[in-house]
């Protein structure tokens, strides 16, 4: 959640908006990550790149964790000891480079889906690598590993995903005042006493507003529903 609400901070782009970025091939993107999501699609991939299973390519190369919001499973790649390094880049590059995942093939663009619009939202990421000599639209930029045609299906898992997540309660603390605010139905934008907080989005969506992520302590809870299973989650279960 920390992660959303600090990439809705970052400026919006249009993909017919122009950004100034050249890729130097100096890895430095493929290292001291462990957060490289991969979606389905990505893992798929993956696995056809390699001639190898979709399961075979999670006990080799990934780990899964509980997501923060959604409780679902989440499928992240498994870096290296040495400099939490990706396990695919080479010597002379990315080895899966045509078969990159879709995070990967983004930057250094980064997207998330607008809950309220279901469309996907783009922005720029601080990034320290590449250069100033080469500028392009989105759209040219997206087009490059067919990354617009992704676009429908991404939308689509992450309504999937969302469908599967029932918010029972939208709430969260202000560590700096000590309130307890809460957002009980959609545009219920509340904030706490010190204004350092704000909650958004009632049972609909959850949406937080800060300048310090680690003033805010998460309360909310879902209800996780899987076949004729219903499952009460509180932030921090590890059911």
């Amino acid at each position: 959640m920390r992660n959303a609400d600090k990439m809705l901070s970052f400026p919006k782009l249009a993909k017919d908006d122009c950004f100034t970025f050249g890729c130097n091939q100096c890895g430095v993107c493929c290292r001291n990550r462990d957060d490289i999501l991969l979606t389905p699609l990505d893992l798929y991939k993956i696995a056809k790149h390699f001639g190898k299973s979709t399961d075979e390519i999670l006990v080799e190369y990934c780990t899964v964790h509980e997501g923060e919001v959604s409780k679902l499973p989440c499928i992240l790649i498994k870096p290296l000891e040495y400099r939490k390094t990706c396990p695919f880049l080479g010597k002379h590059g990315c080895e899966i480079h045509s078969a990159k995942p879709a995070v990967c093939a983004l930057f250094p663009l980064g997207w998330m889906t607008n809950t309220e619009t279901k469309e996907l939202t783009y922005f720029v990421q601080p990034i320290n690598c590449g250069n100033k000599r080469q500028t392009q639209t989105v759209q040219e930029w997206l087009g490059e590993f067919s990354m617009i045609e992704e676009e429908a299906f991404n939308i689509l898992w992450h309504e999937k995903i969302m469908e599967l997540v029932a918010i029972i309660k939208n709430k969260t603390q202000c560590l700096k005042c000590g309130d307890i605010i809460e957002s009980t139905y959609t545009h219920d934008y509340r904030k706490c006493s010190c204004g350092a907080l704000a909650v958004d989005g009632g049972l609909d969506y959850i949406r937080r507003t800060f300048s310090d992520p680690s003033i805010c302590k998460e309360l909310s809870e879902h209800e996780y529903e899987c076949g004729d299973k219903n499952f009460d989650l509180k932030e921090g279960d590890s059911t």
